[in-house]
């Protein structure tokens, strides 16, 4: 899409198919039996969209090989999709034309297929951005108002059923190895939140339980300069265990949530804490106020690399309210680890007790960690009097 051009709907890329073959052998001898197979494969190349003007809808590329570059503006999501789902169904019917001595049986095997998801972003994204591959990459230089979202669900498994004149058993199992997804998101700019997600579908054989299928693991990279306004959020079953292996680096300077925001219009921030985050027009209008407050959930591993200060402004803490659900940690993960530079931690100010900023999880600091905001001092100046 040329920098001249102004789509008013959506721009679509597709480089896939869908290979449909059947095969059926009929024997006759002792018995009638029937034998069928019918396999559905996903073939396909590269996929991609550059868009270098304004598309009023979504951007989507979907293909064994996906790619994605904004350089101007697109007023809906961007889906970036390289994984697919192939189904086989083997039937042998023994015995067909006798009731009593008929059975049937029939495997449904239901695998993964994918490729490489690619995606950067050096404009505008007014919604929300999907990436889906057995590879992913993200890279936002610029904006983007909604949630990245890393992963998605598929299915992994083979369903057995034995049908016979009076009775129906169904059995299920799954390969040994579980297909990898794997990510890596790098936020250079101001966006949303981030979810990494496909690490589960629901069982078909009990759908109130889960049936995990992909090994998903994510890294996403909040870099010096960045702002992160929005959640972190990786997958977790119902107890709160992690079902995906995610790192969140805190790279320099930046902002995960944020207190106070200015623009460059703001004429006194003299009361503000240090450092705070300022954003140009076109973020300011995007994300203008304050209070971003925001949670890390089903992280694995938290990091702080690089000289700098780092800014979590988190949502408060919310204890359970013991009809089985789970306390709300502002922070929910494995481990936090403060190598360099300096961390600042802080929630909604108030009176003591009405807001905590809650850590669930390690936390090992051997660089700088702040408990609150730092303010600068203040000095009221009455005529040539200092009080």
């Amino acid at each position: 899409i040329s920098g001249t051009s102004h789509v008013g709907g959506d721009v679509e890329a597709y480089s896939f198919a869908t290979n449909y073959f059947s095969s059926t052998t009929e024997l006759y001898g002792a018995s009638h039996d029937l034998i069928t197979d019918q396999e559905y494969e996903v073939v396909g190349g590269t996929a991609s969209v550059t868009n270098d003007g304004i598309v009023d809808g979504s951007v989507m590329a979907n293909g064994m090989t996906a790619v994605v570059t904004n350089n101007g503006v697109v007023n809906d999501d961007v889906r970036i999709g390289a994984l697919f789902g192939t189904t086989e169904y083997d039937t042998t019917d023994i015995d067909m034309d006798t009731a009593s001595n008929r059975v049937r049986t029939r495997v449904e095997t239901h695998s993964i297929t994918g490729g490489s998801a690619t995606g950067t972003n050096n404009g505008t994204i007014d919604g929300n951005v999907y990436v889906a591959g057995a590879t992913g990459s993200w890279t936002n230089n610029s904006l983007v108002a909604g949630t990245t979202v890393l992963g998605v669900d598929i299915y992994d498994y083979t369903v057995t059923s034995v049908e016979t004149d009076t009775t129906t058993t169904y059995s299920m199992t799954q390969p040994t190895t579980l297909f990898s997804q794997t990510y890596t998101a790098n936020n250079n700019g101001v966006s949303g939140g981030y979810v990494v997600t496909g690490a589960t579908i629901t069982n078909p054989l009990d759908p109130s339980t889960q049936l995990v299928t992909s090994d998903v693991t994510a890294t996403i990279n909040l870099n010096s300069g960045s702002a992160t306004l929005g959640n972190i959020s990786a997958e977790v079953a119902a107890d709160g265990t992690r079902l995906t292996d995610t790192t969140l680096n805190l790279n320099g300077s930046g902002f995960l949530g944020a207190d106070y925001i200015a623009n460059p219009g703001t004429s006194n921030t003299s009361t503000y804490p240090s450092p705070f985050l300022t954003l140009d027009a076109d973020a300011y209008d995007m994300f203008g106020g304050w209070n971003y407050a925001v949670t890390v959930r089903g992280v694995e591993t938290m990091n702080k690399t690089g000289s700098g200060t780092f800014v979590i402004f988190g949502a408060p803490y919310a204890a359970s309210t013991g009809l089985g659900d789970l306390p709300d940690y502002t922070l929910d993960i494995g481990a936090f680890n403060i190598t360099a530079g300096e961390v600042q931690l802080a929630t909604y100010y108030g009176d003591p007790g009405d807001y905590q900023f809650g850590i669930s999880g390690d936390v090992n600091n051997s660089a700088t960690l702040v408990l609150g905001r730092r303010f600068p001092s203040y000095q009221a100046v009455f005529g040539s009097s200092l009080v």
